[in-house]
């Protein structure tokens, strides 16, 4: 995978990545806001508003690296969801966490 020019994420961006591709592997059907996201994928571990921000630059992350797909609900709110029929979808989580300068791999960055 080539490595894009936008900076590496930090710390807690990566950990949120492998947090979401560890729950989606578990529940390849799952699709919430990042609202629900946060208190449901995630166990209510996003606090503040940083961690509001890594977790919506995560979503972001996975999205442009078509490893998440964002739907419109008829609220107008966002709601992310697993790219469906992606039988590599670990080792494309593991490409674009080294993408990223494997910022995570001190964290135990594996996807099961």
């Amino acid at each position: 995978m080539a490595r894009s020019n936008r900076p590496a994420p930090d710390a807690e961006t990566v950990t949120f990545i492998l947090q979401l591709t560890t729950y989606l592997s578990a529940n390849p059907k799952a699709c919430d806001s990042p609202e629900g996201i946060a208190r449901w994928w995630l166990a209510d571990v996003v606090a503040d508003a940083a961690g509001r921000a890594s977790l919506q630059a995560a979503l972001d992350l996975l999205e442009g690296a078509a490893l998440l797909e964002r739907l419109s609900a008829t609220d107008g709110r966002a709601r992310y969801r697993r790219v469906d029929a992606l039988a590599d979808f670990a080792a494309r989580v593991q490409d674009l966490i080294a993408g990223a300068g494997g910022a995570g791999a001190g964290a135990g960055g594996q996807v099961h």
